[in-house]
């Protein structure tokens, strides 16, 4: 069920059909064709109007060095760059987008792919993760570190039995009306 989930939602951003305006590949390539839509000018704008107007140096530094490094010196991103941003994701999630249209979306009569791994899968989400990223820090300057999520409590816990019974006042429907 993970897998299937995790395949289909890579499927859906690096997806480049026309009536997929949603995916990560389109949202790229509105702004590859409108350059001005992550442009150096409106990047700052959007950080200076979020912080009430008012941006100290530091802040403005680090949105242009950011800027510069994903997108090049000038004040527009380089189509190239852009280009290459969509080829990156296409390619890094061809076999999982393969693998969904044969096994998941589709039931191929050619039969399957070969079975995907888990690192196969966890490779392409990383991927997308990061160009996600690139995106996002492009239009927002500001980014998600996907890496350093973790569980904050033992989700294995709701699969073990318990030692001893559980008295029924510590039930979490328990409302009191079976006295």
């Amino acid at each position: 069920m993970y897998g299937q989930s995790q395949a289909m939602a890579i499927r859906r951003f690096a997806d480049s059909h026309k009536d997929k305006p949603d995916s990560i590949w389109w949202i790229v390539e509105r702004i590859r064709v409108t350059p001005s839509l992550a442009s150096r000018r409106a990047l700052t704008d959007a950080v200076v109007a979020g912080r009430g107007g008012d941006a100290d140096a530091f802040v403005l530094e680090r949105v242009n060095r950011d800027f510069d490094r994903l997108a090049g010196d000038g004040d527009l991103p380089s189509t190239e760059a852009l280009g290459q941003l969509q080829a990156r994701l296409k390619a890094s999630a061809k076999a999982v987008v393969a693998y969904a249209d044969r096994r998941i979306a589709h039931l191929d009569p050619r039969g399957g792919r070969r079975s995907l791994t888990f690192t196969e899968l966890h490779q392409a989400l990383d991927e997308v993760a990061a160009i996600a990223n690139v995106v996002s820090v492009l239009l927002t300057s500001s980014h998600t570190m996907f890496d350093l999520v973790t569980v904050q409590h033992d989700w294995t816990e709701c699969f073990r039995p318990g030692l001893f019974p559980t008295p029924i006042e510590h039930a979490a429907w328990f409302d009191g009306s079976f006295d």
